[in-house]
Parts: C-alpha cells; structure tokens; sequence
C-alpha cells in the first residue's frame, strides 16, 4: 500500500513539472495575476511616470508600438502591460507561487526552476508561460543575482 502511494505522489510531482509554469509580477509589493492590468491606466496605478518614450514604428502588424512608461523599479506600456520589472524598491515575481526576490542567486534560481526554463545566453534565462505560445519571461541575473525580468509578448 505504501509503495502505491508514493508511486502515486511522485508521478503527481512529475506531471506538475511539465505543466505551464504560473508568473505573476509582483510591483511595490502588489502581486498581479497577470502581466496586463485591466481596466484602468497605468497612470491611475501607479501615478505619473519619470518619463514617457515613444513607441516605434511596428513593422509586424503596422501602427507604432505602445509608449513606454517608465517609473523607478519598473515598466508599463500604455496599454498596460507590464513590460519590465527591476528586483528592488519591494518588486519581486512569484512562480507557481513562489515568491522570488532579488536575493535569490542564479544558482539557486536555476536548480529550483530547471523544468521550465532554459539559457538564452550567459546569466539570461527564459521561461515560455504557455506551450505552444511564444510569449514568455526573461530573467536577467547581474553579480550572482536577480536584477530584473522582462515579459516577451509575440503577436507577429
């Protein structure tokens, strides 16, 4: 019986490692379920920004891309999507609800996260948020720790 159940608990383990992996940013210690908020502005949030830069021209689907507006640790474009977040000023990012700061170091983060993400190029990882999709999160990791992280949004 007893070898049932771990049987059974260890192939729970494993499939829950291969499913999409939950990413939710986490803004002057307010957690969002999703890299876009809804129904109000970035400046109703957040306040006025530092600066605004205008988006470029978007040569996928035509039109210009969004402005940036940009705000101490963090990112918006004025769409409200939440382009990217900087690991200080009480940011953070939550992985299947795992809550991660700028402490965690690249070892720690790469040994706790392996099934989902994968080297881009030295001290860079993406991890893909949906299969089939090629939207995704980059973690960028400066002096063994987290710096920032940026969401990757494809509609081409």
């Amino acid at each position: 019986m007893r070898k049932i159940l771990m049987l059974s608990v260890l192939s729970c383990i494993a499939s829950l490692s291969l499913a999409n992996p939950v990413v939710q940013p986490v803004i002057q210690g307010k957690s969002y379920n999703r890299f876009q908020i809804t129904h109000v502005t970035p400046k109703k949030t957040f306040g006025a920004p530092l600066k605004i830069v205008k988006g470029e021209v978007d040569e996928c689907n035509g039109g210009h891309f969004p402005d940036q507006w940009v705000y101490d640790s963090f990112i918006v474009l004025e769409n409200g999507r939440i382009d990217k977040v900087y690991l200080k000023m009480n940011n953070a990012v939550k992985i299947n609800n795992i809550k991660i700061d700028g402490k965690i170091t690249e070892t720690q983060f790469k040994k706790k996260f392996s099934p989902f993400i994968f080297d881009l190029e030295p001290h860079v990882y993406d991890l893909e948020i949906a299969k089939d999709s090629n939207d995704s999160v980059t973690f960028y990791f400066k002096n063994g720790h987290l710096d920032y992280y940026q969401f990757n949004f494809d509609d081409c």
